[in-house]
């Protein structure tokens, strides 16, 4: 069961132990930045070239604009699906709270709960 989310980092619960998860961001929210960055472009600049010089071939990119809007209207779908997933990675940190211990990914114990020190690091 998930408790807390922030930032792709899980808070889960799973018979009493409490489990640190990773979902990554994939490629997913990349290719979405991508989709609109490219559909603002180019429509913003076939609707300029459109309107001050008047030519047919100003379509062109209002064209690609449209088709990558369209690409990306179906990763936000993708995106918001993927986000609303119940399935859960693998942990990689478990406060086994009924045993006292903290154990990794394997199940190896790291130590008892109150001797283990978590903090972030500068990647």
């Amino acid at each position: 069961m998930l408790i807390a989310s922030c930032n792709g980092t899980l808070l889960v619960d799973n018979d009493g132990k409490l489990g640190i998860a990773e979902r990554g961001g994939g490629w997913v929210g990349t290719a979405l930045f991508v989709a609109v960055l490219l559909a603002v472009i180019s429509i913003g600049s076939g609707v300029t070239l459109l309107a001050t010089m008047g030519e047919v071939g100003a379509l062109v990119p209002v064209g690609i604009g449209l088709v990558s809007a369209g690409i990306a209207v179906l990763l936000f779908k993708r995106w918001r699906r993927d986000r609303a997933s119940t399935t859960f990675p693998a942990p990689w940190l478990v406060f086994d709270l009924p045993a006292g211990v903290v154990r990794d990914s394997a199940g190896a114990v790291l130590g008892k709960i109150g001797q283990v020190r978590v903090a972030t690091e500068m990647q």
